[in-house]
């Protein structure tokens, strides 16, 4: 959960995601907005049986895959000229 809470705080950061899932606490610098949005989805998923998370996950799984492999096609068709390290 948390490193859900920094990674959807640092998206926000960047303009990725809602500027107000950027918030942090003031005292210790932790999101907190970011971490009571990632709670909430976990205290929603826990409400389901255990079988319907695996296929959630996988589902997500599979959609992140499929995005990113998306996101390489096209920054490969839009940026040839881009240095990459590797061939």
């Amino acid at each position: 959960m948390w490193e859900d809470a920094w990674q959807l705080c640092g998206m926000a950061e960047q303009g990725l995601a809602p500027r107000w899932l950027a918030g942090r606490n003031e005292k210790l610098g932790t999101p907190q907005n970011a971490t009571i949005v990632s709670m909430s989805v976990v205290m929603l998923l826990i409400m389901f049986d255990f079988r319907s998370m695996v296929v959630v996950d996988n589902f997500f799984s599979v959609a992140s895959g499929l995005l990113e492999i998306a996101a390489f096609a096209h920054l490969k068709r839009t940026r040839p000229d881009l240095y990459r390290p590797f061939s």
